[in-house]
Parts: C-alpha cells; sequence; structure tokens
C-alpha cells in the first residue's frame, strides 16, 4: 500500500470518526433533536410540614432547592438535557418529590424521547395521587394526552414524507 492511499484511506476514517461524535454529543446535548412541546417546567409546590413523607430536612430542602432551581432555568433557557440531569438529582436528594418527576418528564419529552418521559410522567402522576395532589395529577394527564398528541403527528408526518433517494 502506498503512502497516498493510505493518507486517503486515514482521511476517510476520520471523517467518519468526526460525524459519529460530532452527531453523539448533539444528540446528549439535545442539539438537533428536541422537539420543545413543554415551553415552561412546573413550579414545585412546597410540601407541608405534616406530611412525614414528603416533609424534607433543612438541609435536604436547601440542596433539592439548588437542584431545582437549576434546572428550572436550564429548561428556561432550552437546555433539557441539563434539566433532567439535575431534576433526577433533585429525585435522589427525594424520592417522592413529584414536581421533579413532572419536570423531568417534560425536559426529556423535549429530547424526543417520549417513551422515556411518559413513563416518568406516570411516576409524577402516582406521586400526585399520593399526596392528594388533584392539580398536579390533572396537568399530569394534560402533559400525557398533548405527548400523545404529538406523536400521533409525528407519525403521520412520517407517513406522508416520501423516503429519501440516494
Amino acid at each position: 500500500m502506498n503512502t497516498s492511499s493510505f493518507l486517503i484511506w486515514i482521511i476517510f476514517v476520520g471523517a467518519i470518526a468526526a460525524f459519529a461524535v460530532i452527531n453523539m454529543s448533539q444528540a446528549y446535548v439535545g442539539s438537533g433533536s428536541l422537539a420543545v412541546v413543554f415551553s415552561e417546567p412546573i413550579l414545585p409546590t412546597p410540601p407541608s410540614a405534616a406530611d412525614s413523607e414528603v416533609a424534607l430536612s433543612p438541609s435536604v430542602f436547601l440542596q433539592q432547592s439548588q437542584e431545582v432551581q437549576q434546572g428550572n432555568e436550564a429548561f428556561q433557557a432550552g437546555n433539557y438535557r441539563k434539566a433532567a440531569d439535575r431534576f433526577a438529582a433533585a429525585i435522589q436528594l427525594h424520592p417522592n418529590f413529584a414536581e421533579a418527576y413532572h419536570n423531568r418528564g417534560r425536559a426529556i419529552a423535549n429530547l424526543r424521547s417520549d417513551n422515556e418521559a411518559a413513563s416518568i410522567l406516570v411516576k409524577a402522576g402516582e406521586l400526585y395521587l399520593q399526596q392528594d395532589n388533584t392539580t398536579g395529577y390533572e396537568q399530569v394527564k394534560q402533559d400525557l394526552k398533548l405527548l400523545k398528541e404529538k406523536r400521533i403527528e409525528d407519525k403521520a408526518l412520517k407517513e406522508k414524507t416520501p423516503p429519501e433517494q440516494g
């Protein structure tokens, strides 16, 4: 194999690798794979101190508040991957935090991961019901309905779009 063939081969393989790395990083960050279904996060309601399952220690509440605030800021800035990560951190601190699940589901939906978003939203709905929060539960139902409608629209668009010819 001569030197010019080797260089062409290296350039070709390098271009494929660069293309793959760029696409994978865009998919992770969310650039190019967004479908903004939910433009705003929902605001959390402070837990009642009377509910021992929901009540938080002051240090956990402070950490959770910071995670949620960072998640809300990232969500509003359109950085849905970071928002989902921040809401996940809040959930780790307090696994019964329905609003964190709700916002994480919304962020994941905006990243076009509809199945994952739906399962997270269902979990949020279950937690809202356990906490007798009918307003939150009804919002989750609306969000799931909107997600379903978006999915139906996407499917209809795919069926109408002719396949690319190469």
